[in-house]
This record gives structure tokens, sequence and C-alpha cells, in this order.
């Protein structure tokens, strides 16, 4: 039987074999572990009815954030959809203010008025969510163009 079809935990791979540091894949591994953090505190608080609305929730798909925004520069503009949660706290966004936006406080970041679908900020280069992947795909091709 051979490794091919192993996980590369089995088959000896080490951080440099993949081509980035050692302290980069764990800072990497932290961010996929903060992104299920989240979603599963925000799970919780929806079950028990204190965020409105719909929860569409990013669990699973850590690595496809952390993966693809690992490649950009931190200037990058991104966008995203209805679960965007991942690709937020990936490229910065402080947890709790995000969680604080959840539960409409204050102290979110739109303060508390936007909900999940929407927390644009230009500090960390993210630009508004929306429900609808077609909807978001004029703000998504004129970001870049607008950007000198």
């Amino acid at each position: 039987m051979g490794t091919e079809n192993a996980p590369a935990s089995t088959t000896g791979l080490t951080a440099p074999a993949v081509g980035l540091p050692r302290e980069r894949l764990t800072g990497m591994l932290y961010q996929m572990y903060l992104i299920r953090a989240f979603e599963e505190a925000a799970h919780q608080l929806y079950l028990a009815g204190k965020v409105h609305g719909t929860m569409h929730l990013y669990v699973g798909e850590e690595a496809v954030a952390v993966g693809a925004i690992a490649a950009l520069r931190l200037d990058d503009w991104i966008t995203s959809t209805h679960r965007g949660h991942g690709h937020a706290i990936t490229k910065g966004q402080d947890v709790r203010t995000m969680m604080a936006e959840l539960l409409a406080k204050e102290t979110g970041v739109c303060r508390g008025v936007a909900g999940r679908c929407t927390w644009p900020t230009s500090r960390w280069a993210t630009s508004a969510r929306t429900a609808s992947s077609p909807a978001a795909s004029p703000s998504r091709s004129g970001r870049r163009s607008r950007r000198a």
C-alpha cells in the first residue's frame, strides 16, 4: 500500500516541503481555528435567538479563506458573499466587533445596524458583502479599477 493518497501528516511532509516557514503555517492554522471558534459561537447565539435573520456558517471552509488570503497583500481588497465571516477574520477584522455586530450592539463593526451581511471597512480592505453572488459582481469588478 502506497502513501500517495495518505494525509500529509502521515507522509512525513514538513513545513519547508510546502515552501512556507513553520511560523507562517502555524499562524495560518491559528486563523483557521479562530474562524471555527467564531462560527461555532455565532451558531450557538443564533440557536439561542440572539442573532436575528439567517445564519450561513463558514464551518468546514476555513482553509479556503486562509489559503486564498495568504496570497494577497494587506492592501488588496476583497469582497465576499453570504459566507464571509472567514474572509473578514482572515483579512484581520476584529472578531469582537464582528460578534458585536451580529448581536446588534453599538460596539459592532457598523455600530450594530448592519447585521451579519455587511461590515465594510477600508482599514482591512474588505468591502460590503451581499447575500447574492450575482448581486456582488458589480462591486467586485469595480473595486480594483478604482484603486490607484
